[in-house]
C-alpha cells in the first residue's frame, strides 16, 4: 500500500461517497464530498479505505479476503439499508453509532419493515436470519464508516439487539 496515494485536486470514494481532496496538512487531509460536508480526515486510514475499494471492485478478485463480508451471502440490501441510515447522521460519529443505527430502524416504520424483510430473507434460506442481518448490521456500520471497534457486549438501547460493539476513530483529531 501507498503510504499517501492522493493528489489534491482528484477524486476518490470512501464509504460515505465521492470526495475531492483539497489540502494536506501532516498526516491528515482536508476533503470536500458531493454534498457539500468538508472533513479533515487521516490520510492512512483513507489510503486504507481506498485501497480495499480498488480491491473490492477489481475484476481479478479471487477467493475470500478478510474485507469480504458476505460469506457467500448477498448483503448488499442490509448494506444500502445501514448508508441510507448512516447518511441520516453527521460525522463524527458517537461510540454507540450500532445502537443508534439499531434505535432508528425501531423507530421508523419503513426502517423497521426493511428489516424485518432482510430477517425473512435470509431465515427463507436456512440461516439465522435476525443474527445475519444483525451483525451484518454492526459490521457495515463500522466498514461504512471506517471506524474501529473500541469495546464489545454493551448494554443496547434497542430491543432489537441485547448488546453492541463501541466504536471510535483509529486516529484521534489534534488540536
Amino acid at each position: 500500500m501507498l503510504d499517501n496515494p492522493f493528489e489534491v485536486g482528484e477524486q476518490y470514494r470512501n464509504r460515505i461517497g465521492t470526495y475531492e481532496v483539497l489540502a494536506f496538512e501532516d498526516d491528515q487531509m482536508t476533503i470536500l464530498y458531493e454534498n457539500g460536508r468538508v472533513q479533515t480526515v487521516s490520510v492512512g486510514l483513507q489510503a486504507r479505505i481506498w485501497e480495499n475499494i480498488q480491491i473490492d471492485e477489481s475484476p481479478t478478485k479471487k477467493g475470500s479476503t478478510s474485507i469480504d463480508h458476505d460469506d457467500g451471502l448477498d448483503t448488499w440490501p442490509i448494506k444500502a439499508l445501514v448508508q441510507d441510515i448512516l447518511n441520516t447522521f453527521p460525522a463524527p460519529h458517537p461510540p454507540d453509532l450500532i445502537d443508534q443505527v439499531f434505535v432508528a430502524i425501531e423507530n421508523n416504520h419503513n426502517l423497521l419493515g426493511r428489516y424485518e424483510q432482510l430477517v425473512l430473507h435470509f431465515s427463507s434460506q436456512g440461516k439465522n436470519g435476525k443474527l445475519t442481518v444483525n451483525s451484518s448490521i454492526g459490521w457495515y456500520t463500522r466498514d461504512l464508516t471506517g471506524m474501529v471497534t473500541l469495546s464489545s457486549g454493551n448494554s443496547a438501547n434497542s430491543s432489537l439487539i441485547q448488546t453492541y460493539s463501541t466504536l471510535g476513530y483509529e486516529e484521534h483529531d489534534r488540536k
